[in-house]
């Protein structure tokens, strides 16, 4: 799934239950260009397009929007492009700074990449989401675990996969960029940008919140005092924290970047193992009926809102989520607004194509070039 080889046909998503009875779809209106409905299948299957149906399948219409100063754009187009790259094979000069995979330490493959933007130099640490058997046994490793000698918080508890793999990378990371900084030591005014996409993700925020620890050492946590400032910016991540990571107080973080960037709908952003089981339920179950139309004498039956059980744990970050605009149709018509954990503890996501990399990429494009126009009118 995070590989994209998945071709966007739903068709090829459809799970198959011979004796589930028709489910009849809700009623056409006018009122369907403001909530538009995805279809469910025909007789006898379950299509992921059924969560949509439930009312909590989205935030409310009404979210604090996402306000960034103009300089924060390309920073998010870079995360977003190399989040994309992690998975592409390494060619030419990017096979010096592409780690692979490494089953013996259950470590996810990573690229390290050093360019310019603009007028200050940036280096790019992109870590990629699972590609492999080996990489979807870390994801399903969930049982929270302590973080003693990783974060500051050590009673804190963290997705035993992912702390075990950001625990393995703090070596070859550490190795790839004193590298960088003994190549080129003006370097050291650069700053540094931590980004994943799924389970990379993850992992990129546990490193992040590594580096900014004060009460713990590692040789890549020495290393963080090298770089002008250090950011991270994830797509699509997992929770993985019983307490939410967020940036650090104090004047050496206050222009640090922490975001959590999320399509709505997006299965993998509400991936706690009770959310699974009851979306699983959820796609076992007939299609819900409800009617968008206005009757004269009868009340339309609103769209039920689907039970979420309690969740252990929290994304990290700032929560950014991306969606089409109320009443807008396509991909170019993007807003992105503000969320609390708590509230993205309410929702039921399980559409498998807002997972997709490519769509992140568009969408921050999107946002970006739309900040421009608005900036310039």
């Amino acid at each position: 799934m995070d590989e994209e080889q998945f071709d966007g046909d739903e068709c090829d998503m459809v799970l198959h239950y011979p004796d589930e009875p028709h489910q009849p779809q809700p009623e056409s209106s006018s009122s369907q260009a403001l909530n538009p409905v995805p279809q469910t299948p025909s007789t006898g299957t379950v299509s992921f397009a059924k969560v949509w149906l439930y009312s909590n399948s989205r935030l409310p219409p009404h979210m604090p929007p996402f306000k960034v100063y103009m300089p924060t754009y390309p920073l998010l187009c870079l995360a977003a492009k190399y989040s994309q790259r992690a998975y592409n094979r390494p060619t030419g000069a990017e096979r010096d700074t592409h780690v692979p995979a490494n089953w013996r330490h259950w470590t996810k493959a990573m690229v390290l990449k050093s360019l310019p933007i603009d007028s200050m130099n940036t280096v790019v640490v992109a870590i990629r989401g699972s590609q492999s058997f080996m990489d979807w046994a870390v994801n399903f490793r969930d049982a929270p675990k302590a973080p003693e000698g990783f974060l500051d918080d050590g009673g804190n508890l963290c997705h035993a996969g992912f702390l075990h793999v950001a625990r393995q990378m703090i070596a070859p990371i550490a190795n790839h960029l004193r590298a960088l900084l003994l190549e080129n030591p003006s370097r050291s005014n650069c700053s540094l940008l931590i980004t994943g996409h799924s389970a990379g993700g993850a992992v990129a925020a546990l490193l992040y919140a590594h580096m900014m620890s004060t009460t713990v050492q590692s040789e890549l946590n020495r290393l963080a005092g090298f770089f002008k400032r250090i950011h991270c910016i994830t797509f699509g991540a997992p929770p993985i924290t019983l307490i939410p990571l967020q940036r650090p107080d104090g004047l050496r973080c206050r222009k640090s970047l922490f975001f959590s960037i999320i399509n709505e709908g997006d299965l993998v952003a509400r991936a706690d193992s009770q959310v699974i089981k009851s979306l699983l339920a959820l796609l076992a179950k007939p299609a819900p009926t409800f009617s968008l139309t206005k009757m004269t004498n009868k009340r339309p039956k609103p769209r039920p809102a689907w039970l979420v059980p309690p969740t252990t744990l929290s994304l990290a970050g700032r929560i950014v989520v991306l969606r089409e605009r109320p009443g807008m149709r396509g991909e170019v018509n993007v807003e992105a607004v503000v969320a609390s954990d708590e509230e993205m503890r309410e929702v039921i996501y399980g559409d498998v194509l807002m997972h997709r990399m490519s769509l992140y990429v568009h969408r921050v494009e999107a946002l970006s070039v739309s900040a421009v126009t608005v900036g310039e009118a």
